[in-house]
């Protein structure tokens, strides 16, 4: 008989990690990069050395659909002109709380300093096109 109760106390079980697998399973937390301002925006349009320096301003959110805590560790994201890095900045190590968003302001200095063909940055400049992107590696 003690057969028969652990095959019954079995079923009610099995249901439970049915539950548990379709409706409690972790997903992905989201990742959203909010509005980005720009401050202190400098730039010369001179022929022999054209320039720019200015700060992006952003909030970075984690949205954590789970019922745990979503940590993460130090990253680094990066902000191009072109093939160049032109700017750097960091998300310091935190954490989500369950089915809550957490939120962080960022801010990263962009200067062209690092840019070496001036020439090409000026016809970009004078077309008044900036091929810049952010990334975050993974």
């Amino acid at each position: 008989m003690s057969g028969l109760r652990s095959g019954n106390h079995g079923r009610p079980r099995s249901r439970s990690l049915d539950f548990c697998s379709i409706f409690l399973r972790p997903r992905t937390p989201g990742f959203e990069l909010g509005p980005v301002w720009v401050r202190n925006l400098i730039y010369r349009t001179n022929l022999s050395s054209p320039s720019f320096n200015f700060t992006l301003v952003t909030t970075v959110a984690f949205e954590n659909t789970n019922f745990g805590d979503f940590r993460f560790d130090n990253t680094k994201g990066t902000v191009w002109c072109g093939l160049v890095v032109v700017g750097e900045f960091k998300i310091p190590t935190g954490r989500a709380r369950p089915r809550a968003t957490e939120r962080l302001n960022v801010s990263v200095e962009v200067s062209s300093l690092r840019v070496p063909n001036t020439t090409t940055f000026h016809l970009k400049q004078q077309y008044k096109f900036w091929d810049f992107r952010a990334e975050q590696p993974c």
